[in-house]
């Protein structure tokens, strides 16, 4: 504190060549700056609402961008069900054949693939997890 009070003491300020008066300021000189800081303020606001159409149109391209990933990811996911589906009809007619029985029914379509792909999973594990000639020895021929 001590230092600080030096530092700007008159003492040290005249020798350093500062004056401690303030000039006065005049009218025009006051309307001259209040005109300059208006001046800036407006540039800034300028430039603010320049960035956030920036923002606006970059937020644009990332939403088409995502909406066309979302669409590949669903084709993605399209495809993946109909070969399961394709791979499930063929593990049948495979299981039908080895156990000499009629014709499957034909498959059933479903008007909602979400739904009905969890349950098609849940089938094909028991399905892979079970042996055909063990259930039939224990009794279990009958479930599924």
């Amino acid at each position: 504190m001590t230092y600080l009070d030096h530092i700007n003491g008159r003492k040290h300020q005249r020798k350093l060549g500062f004056s401690m008066r303030v000039e006065r300021s005049t009218k025009d000189q006051m309307l001259g700056r209040l005109s300059q800081l208006a001046k800036e303020k407006e540039r800034t606001e300028q430039k603010k609402a320049e960035n956030k159409l920036l923002a606006l149109a970059g937020f644009e391209e990332k939403t088409k961008k995502f909406e066309q990933v979302v669409k590949a990811k669903d084709k993605e996911e399209e495809q993946r069900r109909a070969e399961k589906a394709k791979r499930r009809q063929e593990k049948k007619k495979e299981k039908q054949s080895r156990n000499h029985g009629p014709e499957p029914p034909p498959p059933k379509q479903e008007g909602n693939e979400e739904e009905g792909g969890e349950e098609e999973e849940e089938e094909e594990v028991e399905e892979e997890g079970s042996n055909p000639d063990m259930a039939a020895m224990m009794g279990f021929s009958g479930f599924k």
